[in-house]
């Protein structure tokens, strides 16, 4: 009996994908990558390619694999599940169950998922696979070596196609670049114009690797990010973090951590007081706690207003210190309590002891260390709409740190990468990092301001000539003295014009056409 007949595939929207996304979901070969910036939709990619083979074929086995269960469920399922048709499931065929979690499609195919290592058991979850097709998300996360025990589990039944397809962010001359992209036969020719010159597909004998830049995905190019989600990564972002993570360029970091930060830079101001940052609307207070002993504790304060910009104003920097002298450097200030507290997530018996003197504390975000240093970079970074508070003009850093700040100052001055060969982005270990991780993780903590206040015509006119500002701000208050007479003037107008014109007052012509000027600048 033949099997049931899955519905045809425009259900999966294939219609709409991206020139990419198509490459990648139809292309026959036995490993497809997609290396991406951020939005290009590379799960998308991931989990269409998978659906559509195991759509194609009945009876067919294939599994979606991340390094971590939690990301798995919490990332890659989501998308699988917004990505399948419901009608292509058999009745009953999903299973949502801890320990198992599977689609079974009405062809009779089959599709797991999995993570390839668990923390807790210390083991590898690869050894029983028995699959035609492994889709791997997020796999910049994943060892050669476990790459290289899966191509030996892609042994399901003779005589139907098999494929690896692995969905990453480029993560500089990794074993990812070495094995897919270095050496290959580069293509350019992006059907978009804007594209066409850019180095696009790497082709080798048994491999396709594609080179997806953001700009791809942007709704100018016909692509499906919110509109300005590319701009304002561009603006926000530091160059190298441009050229990897939007433009998918797979160069290694090096150098200076934070290239837009030194000890002459704008980024650093004089003391602030309390006192002065009260003056300052501040919406947010943060303490970033990174613990020590023999190796100085580095506590950093951090405020930040509703502009977004914050400021680390003191800072905590000792060796050998007790839990007493921390709390109580803690307490000292008139915001401690209700500051966001964050420490080293490795430390909880420290976090138990802090507790006992009312200081309850947030484990830190240590997932990716490039990513963290990412989102502090992006504080350094000059953005065209911040105003620094002290010179007033635009285009300035949303992070200051004020000369209490010594330790601080001058650990993220002197951060470097780790030189490597093997492709790891690794800030330098011998390059001291207490006050940074502390930084870090207060920074990383905060809530993401929730929208931008832009600088009008009159802020960027007030820096350049403040008589002028003066003067157009008080056309702008007459402009909405007259807006706000609105009707009832227009009505005393009509019923004075129907009866005595005489009694009208002569118009103030030169200060609407003041107005008019204004704004038509």
């Amino acid at each position: 009996m033949p099997s049931p007949k899955i519905p045809n595939s425009g259900q999966l929207d294939l219609a709409g994908l991206l020139p990419s996304q198509a490459i990648a979901t139809f292309v026959e070969k036995p490993r497809v990558i997609i290396a991406g910036g951020y939005g290009t939709g590379k799960s998308v990619s991931l989990c269409t390619r998978m659906a559509y083979r195991m759509a194609r074929t009945p009876f067919n086995r294939g599994i979606i694999l991340r390094l971590h269960a939690a990301d798995l469920r919490d990332s890659t399922m989501q998308v699988w599940d917004e990505v399948l048709p419901l009608s292509w499931l058999r009745k009953g065929g999903r299973t949502r169950s801890k320990g198992m979690e599977r689609d079974i499609l009405k062809n009779g195919s089959v599709i797991t998922f999995g993570h390839i290592y668990d923390t807790q058991k210390s083991k590898q979850h690869i050894a029983s696979l028995n699959v035609s097709d492994i889709a791997i998300d997020q796999a910049e996360e994943v060892q050669e070596d476990q790459y290289l025990k899966l191509i030996a589990r892609t042994r399901f039944r003779a005589g139907i196609s098999r494929s690896i397809t692995m969905a990453l962010n480029p993560a500089g001359h990794s074993w990812h670049w070495r094995r897919f992209y270095q050496g290959a036969k580069v293509l350019k020719g992006h059907p978009h114009p804007l594209l066409k010159d850019r180095p696009w597909i790497y082709l080798k004998e048994s491999s396709i690797a594609l080179q997806v830049a953001t700009i791809e995905n942007t709704p100018q190019l016909g692509g499906y990010l919110p509109q300005g989600f590319y701009e304002d990564m561009r603006t926000e972002f530091p160059p190298e973090y441009i050229a990897r993570y939007l433009d998918c360029s797979f160069e290694d970091f090096e150098g200076k951590l934070y290239k837009a930060y030194d000890l002459e830079s704008a980024h650093n101001i004089p003391p602030l007081s309390v006192a002065d940052l009260e003056q300052m609307d501040i919406v947010e207070w943060g303490i970033g706690i990174d613990t020590g002993g023999a190796a100085p504790w580095a506590i950093v304060r951090v405020a930040r207003d509703k502009w977004g910009r914050a400021f680390a104003y003191d800072e905590f920097y000792k060796a050998n210190a007790t839990i007493r002298e921390v709390a109580t450097w803690i307490q000292r200030d008139p915001h401690w309590y209700e500051a966001i507290k964050v420490i080293d997530y490795e430390n909880r018996p420290v976090m138990t002891e802090l507790a006992q003197y009312n200081i309850h504390c947030l484990p830190s975000r240590k997932k990716s260390k490039v990513a963290n240093i990412g989102r502090v970079n992006g504080y350094f970074t000059p953005v065209p709409y911040i105003q620094h508070p002290i010179t007033k003009k635009y285009g300035a850093p949303r992070l200051y740190i004020t000369d209490e700040c010594t330790w601080t100052k001058r650990e993220h001055d002197r951060a470097l990468w780790k030189q490597s060969d093997t492709g790891e982005n690794k800030p330098d270990p011998h390059q001291p990092d207490h006050a940074r991780d502390a930084l870090e993780y207060i920074l990383v903590q905060l809530p993401e301001p929730q929208k931008k206040i832009l600088p009008t015509k009159l802020d960027f006119l007030q820096q350049i000539d403040p008589s002028s500002a003066s003067f157009w701000k008080a056309c702008k208050k007459i402009d909405k003295r007259r807006r706000d007479q609105g009707n009832d003037l227009r009505e005393a107008h009509t019923m004075l014009n129907e009866s005595d014109t005489s009694l009208l007052p002569e118009a103030d012509t030169e200060s609407l056409d003041i107005v008019e000027a204004f704004y038509g600048w």
